[in-house]
């Protein structure tokens, strides 16, 4: 239980962070890859709906006008890729690595779909882009998470 610093508690107390309380030291960690996942959907579901918009200006023939496929896509595509990997681990495989490679394979194919509805001209490149920034930042988090809860 973490021991919060009042204001009326004596100057030589020893001040606490302020963070939930659940199973580990590292709960803040934890809200941070969720939120990273929160905001690369909708990073995703805006981009892909600006690039829409963008082409659909340049080029009036070659997308869908007002089609909102591309952001619900965009929007969709990290919660679609981790459903992949839950549904995949439920049956087929069992092994992580294999696990985690279709779960990446379903979010980059999405992303990539998305674009590639919005019109724009190299969507695999930016469907790689994006998910391997997403993904460094998911890494990255995770070994913060991993030094917070060791030295805790």
């Amino acid at each position: 239980m973490i021991r919060l610093v009042t204001q009326f508690d004596p100057p030589t107390a020893r001040p606490a962070v302020a963070t939930p309380t659940c199973c580990c030291a590292g709960c803040s960690c934890c809200c941070c890859c969720i939120v990273t996942a929160i905001s690369a959907s909708i990073y995703t579901a805006f981009n892909a709906q600006g690039v829409h918009r963008r082409v659909q200006a340049e080029t009036p023939e070659r997308v869908q006008p007002g089609s909102p496929l591309p952001g619900l896509l965009g929007f969709f595509a990290l919660p679609g890729g981790l459903l992949a990997m839950w549904l995949v681990s439920q049956g087929l495989l069992t092994i992580g690595a294999g696990v985690l490679v279709f779960g990446l394979g379903a979010w980059f194919g999405l992303v990539g779909l998305a674009y590639r509805t919005a019109g724009h001209p190299g969507p695999w490149g930016r469907a790689a882009v994006l998910v391997a920034l997403c993904s460094v930042a998911f890494v990255i988090e995770f070994f913060l998470w991993l030094a917070a809860a060791s030295a805790g």
